[in-house]
């Protein structure tokens, strides 16, 4: 059974159904070790950190994570909407 979560921080906003099979190491290289950051968290957060560091394409967020999920973000700074999920069809 997958989980959905919905999430907000600083402007971005996230809808999340699934789950990370790597999130404690993702919770480590975003710099969320010492949290108990949920999927949703992570994924607003990993965007955030690419978006600042200049124009990255939307395939450049997805390539660290790792498992079974579908995901909404909206980025009310930018604009910009990504729409994500695996290609697994009894996922939703």
């Amino acid at each position: 059974m997958f989980t959905r979560s919905f999430a907000s921080f600083d402007g971005v906003f996230a809808l999340f159904e699934g789950r990370l099979d790597n999130l404690v190491s993702l919770r480590q290289d975003y710099g969320l070790a010492k949290t108990n950051a949920s999927e949703v968290s992570l994924v607003i957060h990993a965007y955030m950190a690419l978006r600042d560091r200049g124009p990255i394409p939307a395939h450049q967020v997805m390539a660290g994570l790792e498992g079974r999920f579908a995901f909404v973000l909206f980025d009310t700074k930018n604009q910009n909407v990504l729409v994500a999920r695996v290609r697994v069809s009894s996922l939703l």
